[in-house]
């Protein structure tokens, strides 16, 4: 059986938001105002035309609240993104600058933060981050592009103790290989000829 989500269909527009750029989203927000209130006229009736007065309600009412809400969403979301900027370059500055050794600062920190910093790490050295994040990433923390366009699949590892389990190991080889067998078949032929193979 599916799972039902447990957050808003708002909460989710805020975060895929969040991941945009703010300035993005900035940007966004006036826009659709003014685009959503041009369709939140009232429509006039026409006695002869029943479906079109039915369909113009339709639009009137949709988009006389999605103009409040939409931009607001982007809004927060911007701010979300901001902030998550912010908290992330102001841990990895504490994290740098502390007196106390890295391993113990690391022994201290959770699996989030550490991915937290692994993605501030590279994004101080000119790539762009992607957090996956979450029981569902399929293994992958993050997808870093570098400025040459190449994507990187990262996956962050942070315990305790200092063995790797073998199986882990595996794992990692395993997408390793499944990644490079899918860029060798689709640099091989052209992407018409791979959804027939």
């Amino acid at each position: 059986m599916a799972r039902r989500s447990t957050t808003s269909t708002l909460a989710q527009i805020i975060y895929i938001d969040s991941v945009i750029p703010w300035w993005v989203s900035l940007t966004l927000a006036p826009i659709l105002y003014f685009y959503l209130n041009s369709l939140a006229v009232m429509p006039e009736i026409d006695p002869k035309k029943p479906m079109g007065h039915l369909q113009a309600s339709m639009v009137y009412c949709l988009s006389y609240w999605l103009r409040y809400v939409i931009p607001l969403a982007l809004i927060l979301g911007s701010i979300r993104s901001l902030l998550d900027a912010r908290k992330r370059v102001s841990f990895f500055s504490d994290i740098r600058t502390s007196p106390y050794s890295k391993s113990d600062l690391f022994a201290t920190v959770s699996w989030r933060k550490f991915e937290m910093l692994v993605g501030q790490f590279f994004r101080e050295r000119g790539y762009k981050v992607h957090e996956t994040g979450g029981a569902t990433d399929g293994g992958i923390d993050l997808r870093i592009t570098a400025s040459d366009f190449k994507t990187y699949l990262v996956q962050c590892k942070h315990w305790k103790t200092s063995k790797v389990p073998v199986n882990v190991v595996r794992v990692f080889k395993l997408v390793k290989s499944i990644r490079e067998r899918c860029e060798s078949i689709s640099s091989s032929k052209p992407i018409s000829q791979l959804w027939r193979s």
